[in-house]
């Protein structure tokens, strides 16, 4: 039903950030250089303050290409996940059995927002400064202070890609429900439920694997004119307790 793709850990992303927007500076340099070079035979200023404006020119555009780099990378981990609003209630209720609920991946999903949201107002307050720095010293302490604040809010967050992944994992392995009548057969173990299913439909039987139990479910289906009309599930045995356990929980 689901794929989801892995999710790595806090300090994947942003070490890939950071790199990118070295490489990317290494390459800018050249092009601010050149770009310096022609507006100082047009205008009348020192080499102090020449240097100082390609310094300003190359850490505003570094702040803003991890900027954009952090954005994008965060909210394509954000879009793989789908709207709950949207998800059929059997897929949710299955998901809120699990370790990570909804509520829980949710709260996540938040966290990354939170990411994207406090790099976007970090960047818009050091391009801020950046403009009117004076010294290039001031201009490093200032690129250095905002590396360190988009790197803490991933530090900040490093519990929420785990929430993260541990949700993909258990939603990835979810069986796919086909939109049609459908049979449950439910029971204690050891009754005969799958033999029942195979009397009844016959050899059709697919397993799935499913996270909570070594067996999983088997899906079977009755045929009209060569097309799929009833699907048929086998669950895992029901002990009819007051309290269930988790197995029982998502088998019901």
């Amino acid at each position: 039903m689901f794929k989801i793709p892995k999710i790595e850990k806090e300090s994947f992303y942003i070490d890939r950030a950071m790199k990118s927007m070295q490489d990317y500076a290494a390459k800018e340099k050249l092009v601010v250089d050149n770009r310096f070079k022609r507006v100082a035979s047009f205008a009348r200023k020192t080499k102090e303050d020449n240097n100082l404006n390609k310094r300003k020119d190359l850490e505003l555009q570094k702040v803003r290409h991890l900027n954009t780099k952090v954005n994008n990378d965060v909210r394509k981990l954000i879009k793989t996940f789908p709207n709950f609003m949207k998800v059929n209630k059997v897929y949710s209720e299955l998901v809120n059995t699990s370790e990570t609920p909804i509520p829980k991946i949710k709260e996540a999903l938040a966290d990354l927002k939170w990411i994207c949201d406090g790099t976007d107002e970090f960047t818009q307050k050091t391009e801020f400064k950046l403009k009117t720095v004076r010294s290039q010293e001031t201009a490093g302490f200032l690129m250095k202070k905002y590396l360190g604040k988009v790197n803490s809010l991933f530090s900040k967050s490093k519990k929420a890609f785990k929430t993260l992944d541990d949700a993909r994992l258990f939603m990835n392995q979810l069986p796919t429900f086909e939109d049609l009548y459908t049979v449950t057969i439910a029971g204690y173990p050891n009754v005969g439920k799958s033999t029942l299913m195979k009397k009844v439909t016959g050899s059709n039987v697919e397993i799935q694997n499913y996270p909570f139990t070594t067996k999983g479910l088997m899906f079977s289906y009755l045929y009209y004119k060569e097309q799929k009309a009833i699907q048929v599930i086998d669950t895992p045995g029901l002990l009819g307790r007051d309290k269930n356990n988790g197995i029982e929980e998502r088998a019901e």
